[in-house]
């Protein structure tokens, strides 16, 4: 049962990772950063799950790459 759930998420965070590449030019960095993070975490669900370790580390990159782009997001541009 967690594995079906695991795959669902996983699908749902690859989409989420494919949608954020697609509209990268046509939303806020804020928004691409969140798919991202998003993506990231779902896909390393399914690959903890599923003991898939080369692509559950580059989602950690990922989404630690997604948290920094949220953290500058959040800060105003310098004058």
């Amino acid at each position: 049962m967690f594995e079906t759930i695991a795959t669902v998420l996983g699908w749902i965070g690859m989409c989420s990772l494919l949608t954020a590449y697609a509209l990268r030019e046509r939303v806020s960095k804020r928004t691409y950063a969140v798919l991202n993070l998003i993506g990231a975490v779902l896909v390393c669900v399914v690959c903890y799950a599923t003991q898939t370790w080369p692509p559950f580390v580059l989602n950690i990159f990922w989404g630690s790459i997604a948290i920094k782009d949220l953290v500058r997001a959040g800060k105003p541009p310098i004058a």
